[in-house]
């Protein structure tokens, strides 16, 4: 007797059910129908596809919204006919908008409540497919998000430069880490910042980073570039050079090195407001450049239009409390919080989101973490917190400051997504330091 075929499409008149797993989390995601062509079509090229019914063709997941699903894992039950994809998920994998297509929990008296944030609007998720997570042009276009909303909310890693030199880009590290992280369903990304060392990166190899990434995301979420420099003239460059590539947003911190007094910095920061083609959100990193953004001055650069809003890395939740107020001078800001074991927390007051360097490493617990804080889901929070907490653990291996770089590039390094080479002055973990990290992540 010859034994069938694993799946065995000679069951279910040629369809077989297909499920949707995410890969990190664990998550079903929806379910769908394979024939032979589909299932050959996903093994070809690595990307889910499925047989739609109504519509009597393959329907190559994410073809029209953007949400599309790269396959980790394959597994078929012990019948040969019910097939389980683990997929990373771009987006909402549900055409209504939702993470997950199972959003309805039942009651016990047969009741039906959503039970998730819904992430996109269906209108906007197939109203073109390059939009589903972006915004239709600038913060500042007529067609963009209404003013009374703002511009990003979510989780916005900021990357790592992948480097394999001195001043030698990554270029095959740094297409694994996007497409990493935006299948961990991220909201945008955030390149050279702190994370991304960009003050030790030569203004070449910036330049180069900006367009391989917007090449390289191409539309799909929003892209922001990091332009805070000691010298205006070198910041404008560096803006005009993300707007020809494409890019969102630029980001700017306070200058370093010489710390500006509160007017001279108000000053400083309308005038590039005045000159940048691209929408400026404000970055305070008092650690870093020595000067932070006081809530007064804040209040004053809001009535610039250009500037869009702050994201704030100095771990001080009260400071961040009082962010808060300034959505009421302008509702279509976004405040982001840097800090990643505070983001749930701080979504929970009314900010917008994280900018946290552990969704480098594990995106999908971020965006699953805020989007638990926006439903207010106090059990699901609590568990993925947990998660979080534990992976700071990274953050103590080594000596010096530049630890948290440096375990950010190991962990990703551990995971075979691009180098962890650092800039000068700095190195990479050496073996029992890796070691350590390695052991850490293994524990998640």
């Amino acid at each position: 007797m010859e034994a069938p075929s694993i799946p065995d499409f000679s069951r279910g008149d040629g369809l077989l059910p297909a499920i949707a797993q995410h890969h990190e989390t664990g998550q079903v995601l929806m379910l769908a129908w394979m024939n032979q062509a589909a299932w050959e079509e996903t093994l070809a090229t690595g990307k889910a596809v499925y047989f739609s019914r109504s519509r009597g063709k393959l329907w190559r997941k994410g073809e029209e919204s953007g949400h599309v699903q790269t396959v980790r894992e394959i597994r078929v039950d012990c019948d040969a006919d019910t097939i389980l994809l683990k997929v990373d998920q771009v987006g909402a994998a549900c055409h209504e908008g939702f993470e997950s297509c199972f959003f309805r929990k039942i009651a016990s008296n047969g009741s039906a409540q959503i039970c998730e944030t819904r992430l996109k609007e269906p209108s906007e998720i197939y109203s073109h497919p390059s939009e589903h997570a972006t915004m239709k042009d600038s913060p500042n276009a007529e067609t963009t998000t209404p003013r009374n909303q703002p511009w990003i909310r979510g989780i916005v890693p900021p990357l790592v430069t992948p480097l394999l030199g001195r001043d030698e880009l990554d270029q095959a590290g740094l297409e694994r880490l996007l497409e990493h992280v935006i299948a961990g369903g991220v909201q945008g990304v955030f390149i050279l910042g702190t994370t991304g060392e960009a003050p030790s990166l030569s203004y070449r190899l910036r330049r180069e980073m900006i367009a391989s990434t917007c090449r390289l995301v191409a539309g799909r979420v929003p892209v922001l570039v990091g332009i805070t420099d000691t010298s205006f003239v070198e910041s404008m460059n560096v803006a005009r050079v993300a707007a020809e590539a494409g890019a969102t947003a630029v980001v700017l911190s306070t200058p370093y090195y010489f710390p500006a007094g509160q007017t001279e910095l108000i000053q400083y920061v309308e005038h590039l407001a005045e000159e940048s083609p691209l929408p400026i959100m404000l970055y305070n990193m008092p650690s870093m450049t020595k000067v932070q953004f006081e809530i007064e001055t804040l209040k004053t650069l809001s009535t610039h239009k250009n500037i869009i809003g702050v994201k704030d890395s100095g771990g001080d939740l009260e400071y961040f409390k009082q962010l808060l107020p300034l959505k009421v001078l302008r509702p279509d800001w976004s405040i982001l919080i840097g800090p990643e074991h505070l983001t749930a927390q701080a979504v929970m007051l009314g900010g917008d989101g994280g900018v946290n360097g552990g969704a480098n490493i594990f995106p999908a617990t971020f965006t699953q973490i805020f989007a638990a804080a926006e439903r207010k889901d106090i059990e699901a929070m609590r568990e993925l917190q947990d998660r979080i907490e534990r992976l700071q653990a990274i953050y103590d291996v080594g000596k010096y400051a530049s630890r948290f770089i440096k375990a950010t590039k190991c962990a990703l390094s551990v995971r075979g997504i691009c180098s962890d080479f650092m800039a000068e002055p700095f190195n990479h973990f050496l073996e029992p330091e890796r070691q350590r990290v390695a052991s850490i992540l293994e524990a998640l």
